[in-house]
């Protein structure tokens, strides 16, 4: 069975070539969306050997190319159809040849009148809705891009009817792509959760029965389980400092997180200084090795991998045989060993990354921040003993004028989550020493907790997660601990008792009961981890957490409404290690604090603008 990532591949370029051969050279157009979603997958090697020649963008100005074909991959907005339809309007002089045309997702009855009333007609030899409404960022992590949706489903006096029905659209084309019928369980204890699932099953029942989709048309013992929960079951995974390197990089080194991009300064060959940008994603392949580590262990491997690659090539020569060190060390290796400079430049890259990240760790006191965070939500110091002092060492850091406004938020919040609920006057007392009284939207951040289903108030009955017993947070037998990194986010509790079938049928019920225990069982049916497809099919080589594992059993989904943070998504790729069966993480969008916080902000006030989150 092909991994969530190949299964996209596999469909889409499928599509890309029915009806035509690799030798009918051909123009790609895309829009955003499409864009998006053809870039978590695809290649341009790929697109080559199927014969595309050029991709263009929809929404620019483009050279006519009347004597070549065009396939179109964009969403099935007013705006693309619009600018789709204006490629043709000129009869004799059209934009392209013939076309071919894949949507995202289901064209509305008007734009395909208006395609049907355009000269467009007489040049299409292909329509088809695709129905890929996702990205897969990972090898086992998805999300839908859906980047309104925390505010359209939470926010008071919203309706949220629609969002829950655009995401689990969006949601049902997953499985839609890789052709299975899951079970879906659900997390009772919030509406949205139990709402999503619902409509999630009635849009898979509907693919069933509609005679132009394949999709199973009942369940199997193998069948995949689909696990919804949303954002109330952890509201501290989002605003604890995480000091493993991808999240940690992703917190404090500005990385786009809509395009995973980060820009940074490098020197030439001749020391002169350059800009450069990457997108941090899995054809980095130190990337995958290392994004999970501990900051500290990243440092030490990425200098130590480096000297090993230099070892082992005869010809290198740094510094008259001595080990790298440092980024000049690197440098020098690239000018000696050029046919070597994309590898070497991507170690250059990550010792970077990791010097830059500890920089800030040690420039902004991370330190003391982050052993006071892990001991609130702890209960207990790193040594075992009783927490003392908490809301004096509490107000110390946030009367620290270094501390930043997001960092005191944060610290807010953690503190009245660790509390079981803070009465509003104490609320109030903590934003005004932290100094965060001017903007008045500091203080709809904690209570926008309630919005998303987490008791905010002291002695108030709670409904969510934080009346658990702080010592079942403990670190486990088998986990490496650090004295900042003690908390584990819930999925990983909720995750294991599924996989161990511990789980709680009340409290996580199934939307229907799988046939025949299926998806229920933690050691149902096997997988298999081939299929013949052709060379464009072929999964990259690469070394990384999933490398050489057997992994049996049916797959498992979970997805988080309202927003995925990076150490749940390690949580994946923690568990498929240690159960053996594929666990794939999904969720509306990936967050970092700074988004989540901004986020919670939007909720009582007017919609603010996150792209800088």
């Amino acid at each position: 069975m092909p991994t969530l990532k190949d299964s996209v591949k596999q469909r889409f370029m499928a599509e890309l070539m029915s009806g035509r051969s690799a030798e009918d050279f051909a123009v790609l157009v895309v829009d955003e969306v499409g864009m998006r979603v053809m870039n978590s997958v695809i290649r341009m090697f790929d697109l080559s050997e199927a014969g595309v020649t050029t991709v263009e963008n929809l929404e620019l100005a483009r050279r006519p190319l009347p004597e070549l074909d065009a396939i179109y991959f964009i969403s099935p907005s007013p705006g693309s159809v619009e600018l789709l339809l204006k490629d043709f309007e000129d009869a004799k002089n059209p934009m392209y040849k013939n076309v071919y045309i894949f949507f995202t997702s289901t064209l509305g009855s008007l734009e395909l009148s208006h395609m049907k009333s355009s000269p467009i007609v007489s040049r299409v030899r292909g329509l088809k809705d695709l129905n890929i409404e996702f990205l897969v960022t990972e090898s086992n992590v998805f999300h839908l891009d859906a980047r309104r949706a925390f505010r359209n489903l939470f926010a008071p006096g919203s309706s949220p009817l629609e969002e829950q029905h655009n995401v689990a659209r969006q949601l049902a084309t997953v499985f839609l792509t890789i052709g299975e019928m899951p079970s879906i369980r659900y997390h009772r204890n919030h509406k949205t959760a139990g709402s999503i699932a619902n409509i999630v099953s009635d849009k898979l029942s509907s693919y069933v029965s509609n005679p132009n989709v394949k999709f199973p048309t009942s369940q199997s013992s193998n069948q995949p389980l689909l696990l919804i929960v949303d954002r109330s079951i952890d509201g501290l995974a989002p605003c604890l400092h995480e000091f493993t390197y991808q999240a940690m990089v992703y917190d404090l080194l500005n990385v786009d997180l809509k395009s995973d991009k980060y820009a940074y300064k490098t020197q030439d060959g001749k020391g002169q200084d350059l800009n450069r940008t990457v997108v941090l994603n899995e054809d980095d392949p130190i990337w995958p090795q290392m994004r999970h580590m501990h900051i500290a262990e990243a440092i030490d491997w990425v200098v130590k991998e480096f000297n090993s690659f230099i070892k082992t090539n005869k010809a290198a020569n740094i510094s008259k045989g001595e080990k790298a060190r440092d980024v000049k060390d690197i440098t020098e290796a690239v000018k000696q060993l050029p046919q070597y400079r994309e590898i070497i430049a991507k170690y250059s890259l990550h010792l970077t990354m990791t010097k830059e990240a500890m920089a800030l760790f040690n420039k902004t006191n991370l330190e003391e921040i982050g052993m006071l965070e892990q001991d609130m939500v702890m209960g207990e110091t790193a040594s075992g003993e009783p927490v003392k002092n908490v809301f004096a060492r509490l107000t110390a850091v946030l009367h620290n004028p270094e501390v930043s406004p997001l960092d005191k938020l944060r610290l807010i919040v953690i503190y009245t989550l660790s509390q079981e609920g803070v009465d509003e006057s104490s609320r109030r007392k903590l934003l005004s020493v932290a100094g965060l009284t001017r903007d008045p939207t500091d203080g709809e951040v904690v209570r926008s907790l309630e919005d998303i289903g987490i008791s905010i108030n002291s002695g108030k009955k709670s409904r969510n997660i934080f009346k658990k017993d702080k010592k079942k947070r403990k670190t486990k037998p088998d986990e490496v601990s650090y004295d900042l990194s003690r908390y584990t986010p819930e999925i990983k509790d909720i995750c294991q008792q599924l996989l161990e079938n511990k789980l709680s049928r009340d409290d996580y019920p199934f939307v229907k009961e799988p046939v025949g225990g299926g998806a229920a069982s933690a050691s149902s049916g096997q997988s298999a981890r081939s299929r013949p497809v052709g060379n464009w099919a072929n999964k990259r080589e690469r070394k990384g957490e999933s490398e050489g594992e057997n992994l049996s059993g049916s797959r498992v989904f979970v997805f988080i409404v309202g927003g995925m943070t990076h150490s749940e998504m390690r949580v994946a790729y923690e568990l498929q290690k240690a159960f053996k069966r594929e666990v794939i993480i999904g969720s509306t969008e990936v967050i970092t604090s700074g988004r989540f916080v901004e986020q919670l902000r939007s909720l009582r006030g007017p919609e603010r603008a996150l792209g800088d989150y």
